[in-house]
């Protein structure tokens, strides 16, 4: 009996371990383009949205797609965090993150202080209509969630962003880098 225990143990704890290397986080599949390493900083001020990130987000808003087609076609490709802004607090060390389009899937790369994943998903660009005179806005719609809300739904041809700090939440602006 005991060398079926054991053998049963020994099964357990590689299987355990294969599971555990495979949730692992691995860059090396990830574009070369992406090198962001995440560095906390206790004193910065990346949380604070600067002159530059609102300037480029209020020409995104001028400029931005219209079309749930359009859109869906200008995002495929690699797009990479430049902007962030802290809803609560600015002294935030601004995450690293990317995003990777492909017709069907989005790659979802994230590292803040607290949390570091990179996890698949598929997409679409949903459509709302967000009064009663037929107004509409377009939003990014990922299955499953993202663990991170970023709430994207103003897209224009080099840049995405969100802007929930008014409401206490977070902005994040991102350039197409390929």
């Amino acid at each position: 009996m005991k060398i079926k225990y054991s053998t049963l143990l020994v099964l357990l704890v590689t299987a355990i371990s294969f599971l555990v290397s495979s949730c692992t986080k691995n860059n090396d599949e990830h574009s070369d383009l992406v090198n962001c390493p995440f560095v906390y900083d206790a004193n910065t001020e990346d949380g604070f949205i600067v002159d530059d990130e609102r300037a480029l987000m209020e020409e995104c808003f001028a400029n931005k797609l219209i079309d749930a087609n359009e859109i869906k076609n200008n995002l495929i490709g690699e797009w990479q965090l430049i902007g962030y802004g802290n809803g609560w607090i600015g002294s935030v060390s601004q995450p690293c993150c990317s995003l990777t389009f492909t017709e069907t899937e989005m790659v979802f790369d994230y590292e803040d202080r607290f949390f570091d994943t990179l996890t698949i998903h598929s997409w679409e660009i949903e459509t709302i209509i967000i009064n009663t005179s037929q107004s509409f806005k377009h939003r990014l719609q990922t299955s499953p969630n993202l663990d991170v809300w970023l709430g994207l739904g103003t897209f224009c041809d080099q840049y995405i962003y969100n802007d929930a700090t008014p409401s206490d939440g977070n902005m994040y602006l991102f350039e197409k880098v390929q």
